[in-house]
């Protein structure tokens, strides 16, 4: 799992690299886009 690189400061947006699917992963819900970050993972709204 990547880590944000340092020194980029977060801009408002598209998330960086593009979308996390359904059950990845996740720390906060822009990163799931569409779905939200429930207990570390992306869940359907």
């Amino acid at each position: 799992m990547e880590v944000a690189v340092l020194g980029s400061p977060p801009t408002p947006g598209p998330p960086f690299d593009g979308c996390l699917e359904e059950n990845e992963p996740c720390l906060e819900d822009i990163h799931c886009c569409s779905l939200w970050c429930f207990v570390g993972f992306c869940y359907e709204y």
